[in-house]
């Protein structure tokens, strides 16, 4: 039995030789035989009701509010016009620092958003 998502790439059939244990994958056409419609409404079906933790309740709170001028964002290329720390915007974890005037550089081959952090 698989379950499939929609939008999610397929997997291909796994067939096992039975002589020499091999794995063999092969494209597979798979078939709708029974949607799952039973969590549409949000609530979990009896059957199932120890699958899952207890969900806590959601608490909103305030929205915080930010000025655009709060987030410094500069592309490969451009100097520094803060100095501090600076991170990669599509990898928190590539910090560096930079002087102002430096020239904002490349990350692994690729032109990207670098954004300030602060003076750490």
């Amino acid at each position: 039995m698989s379950y499939l998502l929609e939008g999610v790439a397929v997997p291909s059939a796994v067939t096992i030789d039975e002589k020499d244990g091999e794995r063999y994958t092969r494209p597979a056409a798979w078939r709708l035989i029974w949607e799952d419609d039973r969590y549409l409404d949000g609530t979990i079906p009896d059957e199932e009701k120890d699958y899952f933790p207890p969900i806590e309740k959601v608490i909103a709170t305030k929205p915080v509010e930010v000025t655009p001028d709060s987030i410094i964002s500069l592309e490969t290329n451009e100097r520094v016009s803060k100095p501090g720390m600076w991170v990669v915007s599509n990898r928190l974890d590539v910090r560096k620092r930079f002087e102002l005037g430096d020239k904002l550089p490349q990350h692994e081959g690729r032109d990207v958003v670098w954004l300030w952090v602060g003076k750490e």
